[in-house]
């Protein structure tokens, strides 16, 4: 390897390996934690999204419903093309990985 090749690889390699050490994760890993503030705050007011809320509509399946019948592609195909109700909503594809790992943190345990 040339030294200039040396030189870029330790360019790319040093930030990631900065993240890694500091425990902050890249932008690109889904957060539930960011995902539980966005579902707090867009979802709610027709969702349960987390226990100890009080049901928020007999109409829209609890998070944990949906963690327990659906699948990690189904969700993300939902967010990204919402329905009725949900026409208003506009999603950037990290919130829907945060939601979509949010609602997966909610799935049944497996042993």
């Amino acid at each position: 390897m040339t030294t200039i090749s040396l030189r870029r690889a330790a360019a790319t390699a040093l930030p990631v390996l900065m993240l890694t050490i500091s425990g902050v994760a890249p932008a690109s890993a889904a957060s539930a934690q960011l995902g539980l503030s966005l579902a707090r705050k867009w979802c709610s007011s027709c969702h349960t999204v987390e226990a100890g809320q009080s049901p928020a509509s007999d109409k829209a399946p609890a998070f944990t419903e949906i963690a327990a019948r659906r699948d990690d592609k189904w969700v993300k195909t939902w967010l990204e093309n919402p329905h009725p109700p949900m026409t208003g909503i506009t999603l950037t594809h990290i919130e829907i990985s945060n939601l979509n790992a949010y609602i997966k943190s909610l799935a049944p345990k497996t042993p």
